[in-house]
């Protein structure tokens, strides 16, 4: 630099061609992003990773900047042994880059990798350096006698620009960016004070024959070589190496970094392109716009139960290298169905689940709650519109809604398969496959910034029971750290399990109906036929000893000695469960009547419950449910089997379809308008206190929130309980509540 500066080539003469394809290669780079963390362009002229755009507004701002400071670099020149920079550019790169960055920030720029941060903060803090390079490089030189008259009017300009300042009467940047031009103005008015003997002074001191014109050209004179000291060339490198390391900081950011996306950290940035154990999946926005889920439907916990694999325990997932499409709920499992909802295509393919996640950073460690579908354990899944609403979620918690082999094909217990298994079991595949899904959630559940050491388990009617069933067997130890039944129970409420001599039994019939036994593999013979026809065989043994293809009866858990050692009431009574924080809740419709579907066992399987937990020293939370929509309210209607968990999922405006279903049961005790029940803001109250009170027992176990009504830890003695109606109450006598 010393030499071409003697020379008076200076740095425009010798670099400027290598500098301006400098510019050429860190525009291109900056422009097309090279990766989001995903292998995926982050932001380029070929394609646009329209998910965020505050990304795409960062690296615009971030490309803008670096073509800046290369050209402050490059307007760098050399005359007469010093070095002039033109501070007027600066001052326009100042307001520039800080309006992009304004900009960023305050369109959405709300969550930028650490290191993009880092980056930026270290360019920033460059070119304000550079910007004040006379201040910052020079020492203090004696100002020239000629210019003392020009002091009391350059205070200004001297404090921006230097101890030396020469004004010249250029317009060459007379069509400069508006800001520079407003800085340059107000220089001039505050310089020349607007009167004939301060420009006198000027012309004096800057050695200009003009006054000061309207735009002006200001340049901070550095004196480099004059002598040694003057100005530090390790201050000027300095400055150059942050300029340099900022841009190394944030494009490395850009790089591909799947080591990043598979063990995401605290701050990973969240997107709807994940990385999970077996490939990378990408999801859907549902919601509000200014309270947006992740959706992640139809994400494969097993491998599909077919062929072989029919009564079966799941199997490992096959990974895939393609991005998988989880947009789209798969099929449901082969069943009658529930009357009042539409059926949904079936298929044996059917280990699937769900995730509805309102994280915005992988890292955010939030509370799950693993939903099971009700339906006894014959019909269902985790695919309704109803457990799928986005409201729940919304209160912060991440929601697993699971899919699972149900009734044949998932309880068929048969000598044959008992004799196949290394463990000596059959039956209880529906559970084996809960039990896989908890699984998944513990190994995946943190790259949808949920916490796979607080996971809530959750479920209603036949769901309750599978809630129950899971907290008897030893296999689900670990999975789990609290649960909420509703409507359902296994302790002595219904669905208790059975011997597997007994469910032994049922499998010979079915096989017997199927016409297989004459087969000289029986087994691989049934395994081998369309899932129609064994439904077709199941149906009609259901008519024959129940008369209702519908009904819960023949399916139960089998009591195998491996996945349930002993009954679960038995387990329970023995101390040999999994103790968690719990909430039970039933419909007061549903145990006082009057309806067809009528469960007042559930009182005294929830009060065992509760004393097994208090003897565990665990606490334990009770509840009856009794609000009904105005209308339905008005003609008579209880608060029925199943009507919970409307509220539970914020159904309040009739949006899932399930209101429907309710009629069903409600008009049984009086309701008369199938598509009007009555909604008001009374119902939007109790389902958001609800939903608060679940969300805040999946966070912490304790389901009190504050502001509102305090619930106790329920114990025989004191026997009290919410009462969840509007307005919210505590009453006594949860035990002694009875069919009327």
């Amino acid at each position: 630099l010393e030499r071409n500066s003697r020379a008076g080539r200076g740095m425009g003469a010798r670099f400027r061609r290598p500098l301006q394809l400098v510019v050429v290669i860190l525009a291109i780079i900056s422009a097309s992003g090279l990766g989001s963390g995903h292998g995926e362009l982050r932001w380029g002229f070929v394609d646009v990773w329209t998910s965020s755009a505050m990304h795409e507004i960062f690296w615009i701002g971030f490309t803008l900047t670096v073509i800046s400071v290369i050209a402050i670099i490059i307007l760098l020149d050399t005359r007469e042994n010093a070095y002039y920079v033109p501070m007027e550019r600066a001052a326009s790169l100042v307001a520039w880059v800080g309006a992009t960055l304004l900009l960023a920030w305050f369109w959405g720029l709300k969550e930028p990798r650490p290191v993009e941060l880092i980056g930026a903060a270290i360019l920033i803090m460059a070119i304000v350096m550079l910007s004040l390079a006379p201040r910052f490089f020079g020492e203090k030189k004696k100002e020239p006698a000629e210019a003392a008259g020009h002091r009391e009017g350059i205070q200004l300009n001297r404090f921006l620009v230097g101890e030396c300042s020469r004004l010249n009467a250029s317009r060459m940047w007379a069509a400069c960016w508006p800001a520079t031009r407003l800085v340059t103005g107000a220089i001039n008015r505050l310089t020349c004070k607007g009167r004939q003997g301060a420009a006198r002074k000027h012309r004096e001191g800057c050695g200009t024959e003009r006054n000061c014109p309207g735009q002006v050209y200001t340049i901070a004179y550095i004196h480099i070589f004059k002598e040694r000291g003057n100005m530090s060339i390790r201050k000027l490198s300095a400055v150059l190496f942050m300029i340099f390391l900022s841009i190394t900081v944030i494009l490395s950011g850009c790089a591909k970094q799947e080591g990043k996306i598979e063990k995401a950290g605290a701050s990973a940035p969240f997107s709807d392109l994940l990385k999970i154990e077996t490939g990378y999946i990408s999801g859907t926005l549902i919601g509000d716009v200014d309270n947006p889920i992740k959706a992640y439907r139809g994400i494969p916990y097993a491998a599909p139960p077919l062929g072989e694999f029919r009564w079966k325990p799941p199997q490992p997932v096959s990974p895939w290298k393609e991005i998988r499409q989880c947009t789209a709920f798969t099929g449901t499992p082969p069943q009658a169905g529930m009357e009042g909802l539409e059926q949904e295509p079936q298929s044996e393919d059917c280990l699937y689940l769900n995730v509805m996640t309102p994280a915005k950073t992988a890292g955010e460690s939030l509370p799950v709650m693993v939903w099971l579908h009700g339906g006894g354990y014959s019909s269902g899944s985790g695919n309704d519109q109803l457990c799928n609403l986005f409201r729940l979620p919304q209160h912060g918690v991440v929601v697993v809604t699971v899919t699972m082999r149900l009734n044949t094909f998932g309880l068929l217990a048969h000598p044959l398969l008992t004799a196949e298994s290394p463990d000596g079991s059959s039956g209880n595949y529906m559970f084996l496959d809960m039990i896989a899904a908890l699984q998944w959630v513990k190994r995946n559940i943190s790259e949808f910034g949920g916490n796979p050491d607080n996971v809530t388990i959750f479920g209603e009617s036949g769901g309750g029971s599978k809630v129950s069933t899971l907290m008897a067997s030893p296999m689900a130890k670990g999975l789990f750290h609290r649960a909420i039944c509703e409507s359902g129970s296994s302790i002595g409420g219904f669905l208790n399990g059975r011997d597997i001599n007994e469910m032994e039994a049922q499998g010979k019939k079915l096989f017997d109906k199927l016409g297989v036994n004459g087969a000289d593999d029986p087994l691989k013979a049934a395994r081998a036929l369309p899932f129609e026809k064994i439904m077709e065989a199941r149906d009609a043994i259901m008519e024959e000893v129940q008369g209702d293809i519908r009904s819960i009866g023949l399916d139960d858990a089998t009591i195998d000695g491996w996945f349930l050692p002993k009954s679960p009431l038995e387990l329970f009574k023995s101390g040999e469960y999994n103790a968690v924080p719990l909430i039970t809740v039933a419909n007061l419709g549903e145990i006082t009547g009057p309806g067809g579907l009528l469960l007042p066992q559930l009182i005294p399987a929830y009060v065992n419950m509760h004393e097994f937990l208090n003897k565990a020293g665990v606490k334990g939370y009770a509840a009856i449910f009794d609000q009904v929509p105005s209308k339905w309210r008005a003609a008579g209607a209880v608060s029925t089997h199943a009507m919970e968990v409307l509220y539970v999922f914020g159904d309040y405006d009739n949006r899932s379809g399930w209101w429907l279903l309710m009629y069903g049961l409600a008009s049984q005790s009086g309701a008369k308008d199938s598509d009007d029940p009555g909604l008001t803001e009374a119902d939007r109250k109790v389902s958001e206190a609800m939903m608060n009170m679940w969300t805040q027992f999946a966070g912490t176990g304790d389901p009190n929130v504050e502001g509102m009504v305090q619930w106790p830890v329920y114990s025989k003695e004191g026997d009290k309980y919410m009462y969840i109606a509007d307005p919210l109450e505590i009453k006594t006598g949860f035990s002694e509540i009875k069919p009327e």
